[in-house]
């Protein structure tokens, strides 16, 4: 395996790390794209609902930082999922200014197909990479993202400062 680039100063990995990166996201999302229009729904509200079935998170301000938009721009979200029958809405018993999000079964079953596609893409992506390369990325980007969110956290509240985890993820 090529490690000549372990031994390249950090700034030669400016040019192809974020691109790469931005370039399995916006794939990704694209990937989506046909699941989000059968469903008559945007990817960004697709990426919503996928958020509510695979996190643990269900308001809307730990949502709007987990996916780095404004919470004034996920409640519109909110509210057209709402309306559309997909999400419901349900007040805090402690704390009647937070109000928390579930997925209603039209949502599920669509969250359903969303795993699918995303296994699928997975998959795709990873072909001709055998499972111990595969951990290994999976520890080095678990690494660089628990960097990253501490560099997050250093910056202040206007920088996502995540905490939680995804449904299945160990301690």
């Amino acid at each position: 395996m090529d490690q000549s680039w372990i031994s390249m100063p950090y700034y030669m990995m400016d040019a192809a790390f974020p691109a790469h990166i931005d370039r399995i996201y916006r794939v990704m999302r694209a990937h989506f794209k046909d699941t989000a229009a059968r469903a008559g729904l945007t990817t960004s509200q697709l990426e919503l609902l996928l958020v509510i079935a695979t996190t643990d998170l269900n308001t809307a301000g730990a949502i709007a930082k987990r996916i780095g938009v404004s919470r004034s721009l996920l409640s519109k979200t909110v509210d057209e999922l709402v309306r559309g029958d997909f999400l419901e809405t349900v007040p805090d018993e402690r704390d009647r200014r937070v109000v928390h999000l579930h997925l209603k079964p039209r949502a599920e079953e669509i969250a359903a197909q969303c795993r699918a596609v995303r296994s699928d893409f997975y998959r795709k992506i990873c072909t001709g990479i055998d499972e111990e390369e595969l951990k290994v990325s999976m520890r080095v980007m678990q690494q660089m993202w628990d960097n990253v969110n501490v560099m997050a956290c250093r910056m202040g509240a206007d920088m996502r400062c995540d905490t939680k985890k995804e449904k299945g993820d160990s301690e």
